[in-house]
């Protein structure tokens, strides 16, 4: 599948952070694609007010590449980026009015929870 139909996907071990927890971006996707969430737009100014809240990493950001979907959930009434931090920032600083993502529902998230994010031994 191309970025369309999603088939995206990272390292492993790749997790993102949101509200306490840890999820698997690669498990993320493929809530994606189980519950056939459709591409939409998503404005960029409605996404960035984000940004003050994370540090980017210099390398993801330059390598980021904006064409590539971003995961939003619906947080509280705000929509809130919860994979594509560094691709949010480089279409910020770059102009870009609206990005690509998947709005994703609270159960596809959930099925995305890592238990333990890291080994402990």
């Amino acid at each position: 599948m191309t970025k369309n139909n999603v088939k995206y996907r990272e390292d492993q071990d790749s997790t993102f952070y949101h509200q306490g927890n840890y999820y698997s971006v690669n498990a993320l996707f493929e809530a994606i694609e189980k519950n056939n969430i459709k591409l939409q737009k998503f404005k960029v100014n409605d996404l960035k007010w984000i940004i003050p809240y994370g540090t980017a990493d210099f390398k993801r950001y330059k390598k980021a590449d904006i064409t590539t979907p971003i995961c939003v959930v619906e947080d509280e009434g705000r929509l809130c980026t919860v994979d594509g931090y560094h691709r949010l920032c480089k279409a910020t600083d770059t102009g870009v009015k609206e990005m690509n993502g998947y709005l994703v529902d609270k159960d596809s998230l959930r099925s995305a929870l890592v238990k333990t994010p890291f080994k402990l031994f």
